[in-house]
């Protein structure tokens, strides 16, 4: 399908750029990850991307949790006022691992699809279903977008540590992001 004005509130669309966004959101954690580094010492960059490289959303999010953790280790309040963000990051994660490794089928309309995944546990099988629409695509990924905005922020409270975390990671503004 070649893209055109036409080609923009389809489904496709809207799944392409809930993709892209979320790849910024998990670069945007490992330079967080990389600022922290920094901070504390490491000259060449390089060394710590190349640990990074392949690691994906889930383990570079729980990583930072810890790091931060360990940053503010003296400093217990700071760390609870963003300790929401990972935790709302990771059912971020979940959607999107729901949406990318389940089964779409798309109506002609092109604007909505059903979405179905199994998923085991200790019960046995059950299928995961969701309609996936147009707009459930856009809404998460401003999601998405607003989640990468937070952690520029926390970087920015890393280089700067006087900040006030409260302006940006208030309990309203962390809402914002569930999914």
């Amino acid at each position: 399908m070649k893209f055109n004005e036409t080609s923009k509130n389809t489904i496709h669309h809207e799944y392409g750029n809930f993709l892209i966004e979320f790849e910024q959101l998990v670069l945007t954690i490992k330079i967080t990850i990389i600022a922290l580094f920094g901070i504390q010492g490491l000259k060449d960059h390089n060394y710590l991307r190349i640990v990074l490289q392949d690691q994906t959303a889930y383990p570079l999010n729980a990583k930072l949790r810890s790091l931060m953790s360990h940053y503010y280790k003296d400093e217990d309040k700071k760390f609870k006022i963003i300790d929401r963000l990972f935790i709302l990051v990771n059912d971020i994660i979940e959607k999107r691992n729901f949406i990318v490794h389940g089964t779409s089928f798309i109506y002609s309309t092109n604007i909505d699809s059903d979405l179905i995944k199994d998923k085991i546990g200790k019960f046995g099988i059950k299928v995961e279903e969701e309609k996936l629409t147009v707009e459930s695509l856009a809404e998460l990924t401003k999601k998405v977008k607003l989640a990468e905005r937070k952690f520029n922020n926390l970087t920015l409270c890393i280089y700067e540590p006087d900040r006030d975390l409260n302006k940006y990671f208030s309990n309203e503004q962390l809402d914002l992001l569930k999914v």
